[in-house]
């Protein structure tokens, strides 16, 4: 490669040989990018130049010159200068060093400063800047941080600081001492072990102190000793010495009673002889037991209780009549020389060796040793023992059981163990003789080889599985294949261990995936089925074949806290404890049948055991073993109770409780590791860290060795630890690989593989095969390390460049991530929510956060507090953020918050430097320096306690810590992890799936997801469900039971319905009254509180169904101390809340009876009473005096009988009386059921009761009669019940009609009603309705006038009337009073004619009454007539007559001359018609078929021309039409008459001279008219015979024709005459010049009705009638048809009607 000055001279040395050649002489220009060329320079093409850089910039490559190019520009131009960064840093100097963006400079501060960190070279940034601002800081004067016995408060440790200090728990402030001062030179002006002196200890060993003692030194302070302890010596005082140690140390000794009594001595055996123990004695020879002492009983005060007779009588001459384990005939007289028979107790045989009888001897002695007559068996129960306050040193109790079950207590045994153990659990392998505990304490399962309920063997213990949870373990045997079960709550697994090897690692995680917090564990390998619990988020029990696999869940729903099962292979059920659920339930094993066999307030159900009818239960709570029925939960036999035991484990060791009547599948199979059956046979499994080999049989080593372990660097050696040293630190690292200098690592378990960085390289390596490879030399030094296993991403920060890089592993290829950013360090990647965690250094520590696609960068945490945080890690099961804090007083926190920042607290303080964190399966790991190594501490999250803590000696210090678990896979979770599997409730995984399963009274929606319950409308209870914090509703028509939406409730107390809102109303202890919709949405709260310092939680609630106020009794917390604070009070919905009654104690229960305006409470406080008040607390009094020996709690009433019932809680009995008061009697009594709930329905009470695990219910007529209700319901334990139906409450008839006319509270009263306000708040003056907060609307508002009879105030409904001139706009009716404003404003609207207007639209018109508007109409309309204003009336409506609208369409003449249009034409515009002519005589033009309206009202065509006259023909064959006597030629049309003549040589052989024109044309054949002549003779004879024959025709048609014609006149006038009723007064006769048949002729004829004229014309008779009288005399009057005549024929035939003339012709 060339250099840039070698490159520069073959530039030019290029140009010189051929530039000019090709290039143009163009100068370069004398400026280059932020500099200057020298002037000496000819800046020619080819031309070499030196150049200066401007102020601020520097050379980019070091070479100052450039070649000025062929196209006169300079090469290199765009990197000639680039900026500087400044010579100095801040309050330092830069060295020798070029200062170009990229260099990393190296500088020295400035006297009596010091490199930040030690870091002594900075960055050159790209905007000529140093990427590190304060590197130098002041060397400061620091003092110690710490002393003993306390800390600094608010110090910085700096020179002349004064500080003030605080001790700690066990230290005494000096009160000498306030404040210290740091010198300059760097100590303390006060000796800082005198600041904090050492107190003694408030706890004394058993006893207590007098609570007056300061716990100074020197201080003598009485004491007390505990409940079976008493003084050591004769003295009670004690002195606190200079060590802090109280004189004498063991103040309290324990109470023993003597191990002798008269004449006896106290069996060893099972007796401590301390307070309360029960112990058996024997009596000295000579004497016998008393018979009415089976046992001695020792006192608190250390002597033997005894009554007035002795333990041991004096023997006289007979034998003892008591032995150990068994018991005489009752025959024997115990005389000399007697045969007595005996038998042996229950868990004891008889002696096989003794068939006989025994005799008693002359010297009242039997002939045999009486302990040898009954030997204990060896079967019997165990039960685990923890010592409570007595400190007594029991840990296993044995005591044998009869063959049907039952225990014999007075053959108890037990063992003692060193002070500490702690025996959780317990299981025995009856084939084996071997029992199995796990220790809380060690955290260590025990093996006992050699066991009895004798406890008469050797009883060795030694370690079978080490590296258990600090938790619930429960263990569970197969007794058929030998192997041994346990769950891991803390490690979320399940384990199998073989019981057949001694090798300690021959165990196997069974099941690991999809578990919560494994607990409780039974077996039957008979069936080869597992059965465990889960608790969780999503509680349930599962089973699964005995190797883990076809796992299911059998019981998902209202579960809390399963801690123990039982499997019963007879009956093949499952019995469990639920802890929370204070209940023994069982299940088939296929989950179905479930029912809750008893229930228990107040105890705590621990473990369960199972043998023929017995369930042996242990109570930690009451420290008691409890015997019940495993059908009916009765209990069998007396409880044992040991005062000072807590009774744990149980188990039964019994042949008969572990039978082997199924094969043993897995004998001589030849399993190597371990062996499980399965329903058909056996399967083989290997211990962890091998695989099965081909043969099924055989293990081999897996090459993937390390599947759990902790993995930890040091400087130089990457090492891997057994991953249950978390829990038990008895296991030892392996250091696998060397490195150098181990700062930070990550885990790739899917690869398995560990990626490491030190300050200036990452490297990966197989865990298989420890061999680094470089993935990557990051520039700057690495402060944070990060790996996403989904995308296969490194991630990792530089803190000097303010830069995290982000690299693909797939290929290799590195980006820049985020940048900017302050100091970025300690990176954190959680995968599964896609989030960068990181802390920053901004005035302190920030903690900072950014979604993986590098946006939404947000500062999560940045307090006062942060001010050296460090070492980020995760806790994914409660998704919070855990890390390392410092703070000023050196004091060491670690800190959690949510992802958002919120939520911090503190874990853990400690007063040592810590370094680093890591989180698994609940476990927090800590590492801390120490001098022989790193010390590791692990804490459980859950309890916040530490679980182990070691050191690894020679492992140095441990630079970073990680888990590696294959089985968690980080690109993988469970399908219920996120959003609970999109689940509404529960979730279960069934593999990589899952199932959505709703909580009882709920069912899976049609999505497969949520869960819906369907609301009962009528005739419910409403049942409190304290348990599960639920609220239930079960149908009183069918008991079906359905859930109430109500979730994160707490401490719930009473709860009741109100049908006026639809709501569901319950409190809390909380102090909250909260409310929701019956179908489970809308929920709101409010608070209960009055206006004293009291505080108060409503209790029990009832609604006024006429009003729905809510009434409810409120109870003071501080009741005990501030007597007589509780009262009554009543609520709306929206919160408005009024007092009362108060003054009273505890109040409970509270009915109403609307209908007579009264309330009824009972009140078991201080005072025990049932009280009356009218319903708005008035006339307040003690209704029933109870006494002390009663306590009423909860209420209810009979409506239809008016009576009251209530229970009474001193004897658990329900007792009732009238309304008076009078009949009080008991209606009955439930022993020790804790009743709880009371409720009235039809003739039944219904009740609830803690002890029972569903409802009951008894019949009012008939107590004897009584019936469980709800059985099918899961309920835990029911704190209260409520009743509705909409038949039971009689309504008050005042309040039930619109709140009674009341703004806020409507209160029934006997009278009938009365208003009310909140507390505070009066009513208005001159109201007796209205509240005087309430504001009230306008009674006129605007224009609106509301009706006098509403309330107008907030939420009233008003009908109203509008002003004058004013209407109510369409649609509305009333007007809603909101505050002070009607809804809506503008009701009524101000009244004005219609804008619109029919056909046309108005001109600039307001449309105001009284006014007028000109109007136009719309195209094809037109003004009906001239009058263009129209008047708004008052009315509202336009001044229009007789129509809507004064616009009229523009239509065509329908009729025209000798025409009209067709009968199915509108005639308007544009309309094309056809036409006819109506004209006799006319014809259509046959030139225009149509015509078309047009917008001027005519048609477009001339009417005139449409219908043209008909003319007959004017030529005449052989002849010629003639002139008329007026010397006109004849018209031709119809009805005219024409003459002619023939042409010459033509004759007219008719003899006609005339023809008239008809339609169909001329009257005659004008063929024939004219023709030629005949011959003389023959014509003359032919004429004259037609002149003879013509002139008598003619004569006679004329004669009938005048004749016919007269009489039609006649008829037709006098018919006229008769119904138009004319009376005559003058005929006018009128004649024309026509005296033929065209004659025109006219007749007239006036009467006092009318005038009628009859024309003849031209052959058509014309009928013309003028009627004058009036219209319903025209109406009446009927119209003649007009007639035609046919000229020639004279036939009659009807024409159509007309409308002014008929026609005749």
């Amino acid at each position: 490669m060339f250099t840039f000055p070698q490159r520069i001279s073959f530039l030019a040395t290029w140009w010189i040989l051929f530039g000019t050649a090709i290039g143009q002489n163009r100068l370069c220009s004398v400026a280059v990018s932020n500099g200057t060329v020298t002037s000496s320079c000819s800046r020619e093409p080819g031309s070499v130049c030196n150049f200066t850089c401007n102020s601020g910039f520097t050379p980019a490559t070091g070479v100052n010159s450039v070649i000025c190019g062929s196209d006169g520009n300079w090469t290199f131009t765009s990197a000639v200068c680039v900026v500087q960064c400044p010579v100095t840093v801040n309050r330092g100097v830069v060295t020798s060093c070029s200062r170009r963006p990229g260099d990393v400079c190296n500088f020295t501060c400035d006297a009596g400063l010091r490199p930040d960190h030690g870091v002594t070279s900075v960055l050159c940034g790209s905007d000529g800047q140093w990427v590190r601002k304060d590197v130098c800081i002041d060397s400061v004067v620091n003092c110690p941080n710490n002393f003993t016995g306390g800390s600094w408060v608010n110090c910085q440790y700096l020179e002349q600081d004064t500080c003030t200090y605080t001790c700690f728990s066990g230290f005494n402030r000096n009160p000498q001492i306030e404040n210290a001062t740091c010198g300059s030179d760097g100590a303390w002006n006060r000796n800082t072990e005198k600041l904090c002196r050492r107190k003694c200890d408030l706890v004394i060993p058993m006893g207590f102190l007098n609570s007056s003692c300061t716990l100074e030194i020197g201080e003598t302070c009485t004491f007390g000793c505990m409940s079976g302890f008493e003084a050591a010596a004769d003295v009670n005082t004690l002195t606190c010495q200079e060590n802090g140690q109280w004189a004498p140390a063991e103040p309290c000794k324990e109470i023993i009673c003597p191990s002798t009594i008269p004449n006896g001595t106290v069996s060893a055996t099972a007796c401590d002889r301390r307070p309360y123990s029960e112990c058996v004695f024997t009596c000295n020879q000579g004497f016998d037991p008393n018979p009415k002492y089976n046992r001695i009983f020792c006192n608190m005060d250390g002597d033997w209780f005894e009554s007035t007779e002795p333990f041991c009588l004096e023997r006289k001459g007979h034998c003892i009549n008591y032995f150990e384990n068994g018991r005489w005939a009752q025959d024997c007289q115990f005389r000399s020389n007697e045969k007595c028979a005996f038998e042996c107790a229950n868990g004891f045989d008889r002696n096989p060796n003794i068939t006989r009888n025994i005799t008693c001897t002359s010297a009242a002695a039997w002939d045999i040793d009486l302990s040898l007559l009954c030997k204990e068996h060896d079967r019997g129960l165990i039960v685990t023992v923890i010592p409570g306050y007595s400190a007594q040193t029991k840990h296993i109790y044995t005591m044998p059981i009869a063959p049907d079950g039952t225990p014999n207590l007075n053959s108890m045994r037990y063992l003692r163990f060193p002070s500490g153990v702690q025996f959780l659990s317990i299981d025995g392998d009856y084939a084996l003789h071997q029992t199995y505990v796990y220790d809380y304490y060690t955290k260590v399962i025990y093996r006992d080889s050699n066991f009895s309920i004798a406890l008469s063997g050797s009883n060795t213990w030694t370690a079978l599985h080490r590296g258990l949870s600090k938790d619930y373990v429960k263990l569970a045997v197969d007794w058929i294949n030998h192997n041994i079960y346990w769950t891991d709550p803390q490690y979320k697994w399940i384990i199998v261990q073989s019981l057949l090897s001694n090798d300690t690692s021959m165990f196997r995680v069974l099941i690991h995936e999809n578990l919560e917090g494994p607990h409780a564990l039974a077996l039957d390998p008979m069936e080869a089925l597992l059965f465990w619990s889960d608790i969780g988020n999503s509680t349930k029990i599962e089973v699964s074949s005995l190797s883990g696999m076809n796992r299911k869940s059998i019981v998902s729903s209202n579960l809390i806290k399963p801690y123990s099962l039982a499997a019963d292979y007879e009956d093949k059920r499952l019995y469990f404890i639920d802890n929370g659920r204070d209940t023994i339930e069982s299940v088939t094993y296929e989950g179905k049948e479930r029912k809750a066999l008893l229930r228990k307030l107040y105890n705590s159900f621990f473990d369960i055991a199972l043998h023929k009818d017995y369930l042996y239960v242990t109570d930690i709570y009451d420290y008691t073993l409890y015997f019940f029925n495993k059908t009916n939960g009765e209990t069998i036999r007396e409880r044992f109770y040991s005062v000072g035991e807590m009774f744990f484990g149980v188990t039964i060791f019994h042949p008969d409780a572990q039978p082997t009547s199924v094969t043993a599948h897995c004998i001589n199979y030849g399993c190597e590791h371990i062996c499980v059956t399965e329903k058909d046979g056996a399967t083989c499994l290997c211990r962890d860290g091998y695989i099965l080999n081909q043969d099924k049989k055989t293990c081999s080593v897996n090459d993937e060795y390390f599947h759990r372990g902790l993995v930890f660097s040091n400087k130089s050696s990457i090492c891997i630890v057994d991953i249950r040293i978390l829990t038990h630190f008895s296991f030892y690292p392996r250091c696998v690989l060397k490195t150098n200098g181990t700062k930070y690592m990550v885990l790739d378990t899917d690869q398995r593989q560990i990626i490491i960085a030190n300050d200036t390289s990452i490297y990966f390596a197989k865990i298989d095969n420890l061999e680094l490879h470089q993935l990557t030399e990051p520039y700057g030094f690495v402060s944070g390390l990060a790996w996403d296993g989904y995308d296969r991403n490194v991630y990792w920060s530089n803190k000097d460049t303010g830069i995290i890089w982000r690299l693909s592993k797939n290929s290799n290829i590195a980006e820049i991530f985020l940048r900017g950013l302050k100091n970025p360090r300690d990176i954190l990647l959680l995968q599964h929510e896609r989030l960068l965690f990181w802390i920053s250094d901004r005035n302190g520590s920030t903690i900072e956060s950014s979604n993986l696609f590098g946006s939404d960068h947000q500062v999560v945490l940045n307090t006062d507090d942060l001010l050296d945080t460090k070492s980020l890690c995760y806790d994914p099961y409660n998704k919070r953020i855990y890390f390392v804090n410092v703070s000023p007083t050196g004091l060491n926190y670690v800190y959690s918050c949510k992802l958002d920042g919120s939520d911090l607290n503190d874990f853990v303080v400690v007063n040592r430097t810590l370094e680093k964190l890591e989180i698994y399966k609940g476990h927090l790991l800590v590492t801390s320096k120490d001098p022989i190594g790193t010390l590791i501490m692990s804490y459980s999250i859950d309890s916040q306690t530490k679980t182990t803590s070691g050191v690894f000696p020679g492992a140095g210090n441990i630079s970073t810590i990680k888990v590696f678990d294959e089985t968690v896979r980080q690109n993988e979770t469970g399908p219920c992890f996120n959003l609970n599997g999109e689940c509404e409730q529960i979730c279960i995984s069934n593999g990589k799936s899952r199932t959505c399963e709703c909580s009882f009274g709920f069912s899976l929606g049609p999505n497969g997801k949520s869960c819906i319950s369907e609301p009962v409308k009528d005739n419910f209870m409403l049942i409190v469900d304290m348990t599960h914090n639920e609220i239930y509703q079960a149908s009183l028509d069918d008991q079906s039971i359905h859930g109430i939406n109500a979730k994160g409730t707490k401490y719930m107390t009473g709860v009741t319905y109100s049908p006026v809102h639809d709501l569901v109303i319950w409190g809390t202890q909380e102090s909250e009254l909260s409310i929701i919709y019956l179908n489970g949405t809308g929920e709101k709260m409010f608070p209960v509180s009055i206006s004293d310092d009291s505080y108060h939680y409503p209790n029990r609630f009832a609604v006024d169904y006429s009003t729905g106020n809510i009434y409810y009794t409120a109870v003071n917390y501080l009741e005990y101390f501030m007597k007589f604070k509780s009262y009554i009070g009543v609520q709306l919905p929206n919160g408005k809340h009024r007092v009362l009654v108060t003054g009273l104690s505890y109040p409970q229960g509270i009915v109403l009876y609307p209908s007579k305006g009264l309330l009824f409470y009972t009140d078991n406080g201080h005072t025990t009473h049932l009280g009356q008040a009218n319903m708005d607390g008035s006339q307040w009094a003690v209704f029933l005096d109870s006494g002390r020996n009663e306590w009423p709690s909860e209420l209810t009433i009979d409506y239809k009988r008016d009576y009251l019932y209530w229970i009474d809680s001193w004897d658990d009995s329900i007792r009732y009386c009238r309304l008076d008061g009078t009949n009080v009697s008991k209606l009955v009594q439930y022993h020790e059921a804790i009743l709880n709930g009371l409720a009235f329905y039809q003739d039944y009470l219904y009740i609830s009761a803690s002890e029972y695990s569903h409802m009951r219910k008894v019949k009012i007529s008939d107590p004897n009669i009584t019936m469980e209700f709800a059985t099918q319901g899961l309920f835990g334990t029911i704190q209260s019940v409520s009743i509705y139906s909409s038949t039971a409450q009689n309504k008050n008839a005042f309040c039930s009609v619109s709140n009674g006319g009341c703004s806020t509270f409507c209160f029934p009263t006997p009278s009938g009603g009365i208003c009310g306000c909140e507390d505070g708040v009066n009513l208005k003056e001159r109201s007796d309705k209205i509240c005087s907060n309430i504001p009230q609307c306008l009674e006129i508002q605007n224009q609106t006038i509301v009706s006098s009879d509403c309330q107008r105030v907030n939420g009233s409904k008003c009908t109203f009337t509008c002003k004058q001139g004013y209407k109510a706009r369409q649609g509305v009716n009333n007007v809603l009073c909101n505050g002070s404003m009607y809804s809506p404003t503008d009701a009524c609207e101000e009244m004005k004619c219609p804008s619109t207007l029919v056909n046309g639209k108005w001109v600039n018109c307001n449309f105001t009454l009284g006014k007028t508007c000109k109007y136009t109409c719309d195209k094809g309309y037109t003004m009906k007539d001239a009058v263009t204003d129209v008047e708004c009336q008052i009315t509202g409506n336009w001044k229009l007559v007789n129509t809507d609208s004064p616009c009229t369409r523009i239509t065509c003449p329908d009729k025209f001359n000798q025409g009209s249009i067709s009968s199915t034409c509108t005639n308007i515009i544009g309309q094309r018609c056809d036409y006819q002519c109506t004209g006799y005589g006319y014809m259509k033009n046959e030139n225009i078929s149509t015509i078309v309206c047009m917008e001027s009202g005519t048609w477009n065509t001339d009417t005139g021309i449409l219908c043209q006259q008909i003319l007959c023909p004017k030529e005449i064959p052989n002849g010629v039409l003639l002139k008329g006597s007026d010397g006109q030629v004849c018209t031709r049309t119809v009805g005219s008459r024409c003459y002619f003549e023939c042409k010459s040589g033509f004759v007219n052989e008719r003899k006609i001279s005339s023809l008239h024109c008809l339609p169909e044309g001329w009257s005659a054949n004008i063929q024939t008219l004219c023709t030629e002549p005949q011959t003389a003779s023959s014509a003359s004879q032919v004429n004259q015979a037609a002149v003879g024959v013509g002139v008598g025709v003619g004569v006679s048609v004329s004669f009938v024709v005048i004749i016919i014609v007269s009489v039609i006149l006649f008829f037709i006038l006098r018919r006229r005459s008769q119904k138009l009723s004319f009376a005559p007064k003058r005929m006018v006769e009128e004649e024309t010049s026509e005296p033929d048949m065209a004659m025109n002729t006219s007749f007239g004829h006036e009467t006092d009705s009318g005038y009628s004229q009859v024309t003849f014309e031209n052959g058509v008779v014309h009928l013309n009638v003028e009627d004058k009288r009036d219209e319903p005399a025209k109406q009446n009057t009927r119209r003649d048809d007009s007639v035609k005549y046919d000229n020639a024929m004279a036939i009659p035939r009807p024409r159509a009607k007309e409308n002014v003339y008929n026609k005749m012709s």
